[in-house]
């Protein structure tokens, strides 16, 4: 179904203004994340890459450029890791991509691990809470509004949430 509702271009072009929408994937860089970003590239999505390490987003822009090069790629390098309240912080990941008409997002960016509870220091719970729980929320909160419009255009929106936490074994 990602080919007809969401705007990939497989069906000539689903989209009345008959521009390609795009796909923000966070935790881009590598893994799964990785694996969506390569998925919507084939398929002929724009793709957002989002992560905190530029040389490997970079690698992954490459990837694909190759994979389809009639593609738009738009890297942005950002931590989820910070831990803030100031939501200018967290804004400034909208404001990057506030012209781009996105169709999914993609919420992968995590951090995981394995330790003893009772040893694990709360600067690294911290940590986890703020990339794997808070960043899905706040990225969510900022592209809704994005994804209305679409759905009030009669276009398709779509959110993909993926946690580093649902492959450990506890």
């Amino acid at each position: 179904k990602i080919f007809s509702e969401y705007g990939a271009p497989i069906d000539g072009g689903w989209n009345v203004d008959n521009k390609i929408p795009w796909v923000l994937v966070t935790g881009a860089s590598s893994g799964i994340g990785k694996a969506y970003s390569h998925y919507f590239a084939a398929v002929g999505l724009n793709v957002v890459l989002v992560a905190r390490d530029y040389d490997k987003l970079s690698m992954v822009e490459d990837d694909l450029k190759k994979i389809n090069p009639s593609i738009e790629t738009k890297v942005i390098v950002f931590d989820f890791s910070v831990f803030t309240d100031d939501i200018k912080y967290r804004s400034r990941l909208f404001d990057e991509v506030k012209d781009l008409d996105i169709s999914i997002l993609v919420n992968n960016v995590g951090t995981g691990g394995v330790y003893q509870f009772d040893e694990i220091t709360f600067r690294r719970i911290y940590k986890f809470i703020n990339v794997n729980v808070n960043s899905h929320i706040q990225i969510t909160r900022l592209l809704i509004p994005k994804l209305q419009q679409r759905i009030e255009k009669g276009k398709k929106a779509a959110i993909i949430n993926y946690s580093a936490s649902c492959g450990n074994e506890f």
